[in-house]
């Protein structure tokens, strides 16, 4: 994009101190945009630059409308396992296996029976729970989908979870955080400091979803100390037991489940099984079964990973933020429970479904806007370019973030509240304004089938919850944490 902007040595410098104080890119990303600065820079040890972007023409520029120009990795990641890693032709044609997942077909015949048969996951008092315990709960949903997706099967034995540490004081558990922070702040400092030979992908890892890493090195450190160990009470179970999918020893059942797969492709007629899913379509028929594990795993534990924290987190944002507004929930639970009382999930239409479950799926689409899964978008010069007037030398970073943009308020219209309305009718916003799954070449290849799972997830909760509730919790209290 052209324009007036100044010249690069009048852009406005973050030093590095104010990203070690964010701690967060996204954050950097949303202080730009309090500052209403379209675009910013910093210079790394090294002379590398970042530049950080909070408009949304300008991020659709970078992201969409120069992928030549602006590349997702380094050159050097080409040789990366897996998908989110890899980039060249080793990431063309991985995700060409990956393709029919956004076909309606694969919607229709795979991905919609495989997250109705898993419904039951989600039990019916999933509404009542605390906000943790309600992730939990679609965290254990969303993987056992994942696993009819990707391998047909599910761990026989879900192996038991630790149980619970009893709570301890607040005094104690905010001591744990501070010193989780400062072992944070560390350890970014070093990624700051090995930046001029390190990946950009691995510096942006560093400094992404600052709260989460605090609060998992918090309870590393506490799970440490000697503690007593309780039941945890009711909700705790109930999301114990939703989480069995996501067990410890899950990396290795999904090891073993690749070495069979494999294993049946290497036997001679009799002992291979046909199976329509995604780790099918990522052996073919021509992969050796000498290269078929090397290749497959990383990709299948990639989708595993990234597919289940996409979805849990579209469910229980849009179950959260339905939850603390009585009209618009109102709305979701008579929609689904038409959709539902018609036998409709039983014999799943998904074109039906999307007419019929719009406003549920626009709950989930608003929800995705407010709280995207994806934290941060990246991309890298591939030469010398221009942003909006500003001079981006070969190899700089530029970084966006979803939550920034989808907030935007000259994009939209009463930005920080929840509208599901807006999605009702087209496009929403203009490009570059909502990318919760990223965008360009690179946006997630598996989007379509995470907002299906959504979707289906938060009719079943809300049908489902909706008479049961008000038999017996009409004079309840809301949950304060909501």
């Amino acid at each position: 994009m052209g324009g007036s902007s100044p010249p690069l040595a009048r852009l406005p410098r973050l030093p590095l101190l104010t990203l070690l104080a964010h701690g967060d890119f996204a954050r950097t990303v949303a202080h730009c945009a309090s500052r209403g600065l379209p675009i910013a820079t910093a210079t790394l040890p090294g002379g590398r630059a970042l530049f950080f972007v909070s408009r949304p023409a300008l991020a659709f520029d970078f992201t969409s409308a120069q992928p030549g120009v602006f590349s997702a990795r380094e050159d050097h990641a080409a040789a990366a396992p897996g998908v989110v890693r890899a980039a060249g032709e080793a990431w063309h044609a991985r995700r060409a296996r990956l393709q029919p997942l956004q076909a309606p077909s694969a919607l229709e015949e795979i991905v919609a029976p495989a997250a109705r048969a898993h419904l039951a996951a989600l039990p019916r008092a999933a509404l009542r729970l605390p906000p943790p315990a309600l992730l939990a709960t679609c965290r254990g949903f969303a993987r056992r989908v994942m696993h009819e997706l990707l391998f047909s099967a599910q761990p026989a034995t879900p192996p038991p979870l630790p149980p619970p540490a009893a709570a301890r004081g607040a005094r104690r558990r905010a001591a744990w955080r501070r010193v989780a922070r400062g072992a944070l702040a560390v350890a970014q400092l070093r990624a700051l400091l090995r930046a001029r030979r390190g990946s950009f992908f691995e510096l942006a890892g560093a400094f992404t979803n600052a709260p989460r890493k605090v609060q998992r090195l918090a309870a590393s450190i506490a799970a440490r100390l000697p503690r007593r160990v309780s039941g945890g009470g009711a909700a705790a179970a109930a999301a114990a037991a939703a989480e069995g999918g996501g067990a410890p020893s899950e990396e290795e059942w999904v090891k073993a489940q690749v070495l069979l797969r494999c294993g049946e492709g290497a036997a001679d007629g009799a002992g291979r099984r046909r199976r329509d899913d995604v780790l099918q379509w990522l052996l073919g028929e021509a992969t050796p079964p000498s290269e078929a594990v090397a290749y497959a795993l990383p990709i299948v534990s990639d989708l595993l990973a990234a597919g289940a924290e996409t979805t849990a987190a579209a469910i229980a944002s849009a179950a959260l933020l339905l939850a603390g507004d009585e009209e618009k929930r109102a709305i979701a639970a008579e929609e689904a429970g038409r959709f539902l009382s018609e036998g409709d999930m039983e014999t799943l239409d998904v074109r039906k479904a999307l007419t019929s479950l719009r406003y549920c799926r626009a709950c989930v689409m608003e929800a995705l806007r407010l709280y995207p899964p994806a934290p941060l978008v990246m991309r890298v010069a591939n030469s010398d370019t221009t942003l909006h007037g500003v001079d981006i030398p070969k190899g700089s970073a530029v970084i966006t973030s979803p939550e920034t943009l989808g907030r935007d308020p000259e994009s939209w219209e009463r930005p920080n509240e929840f509208l599901p309305n807006r999605f009702l009718d087209g496009p929403a916003a203009p490009p570059g304004a909502y990318i919760p799954f990223g965008a360009g070449p690179r946006a997630c290849v598996g989007q379509q089938a995470a907002l299906l799972i959504s979707t289906l997830a938060i009719a079943h909760l809300f049908a489902s919850s909706s008479d049961d509730e008000q038999s017996s919790d009409d004079d309840a209290e809301p949950d304060e944490s909501i």
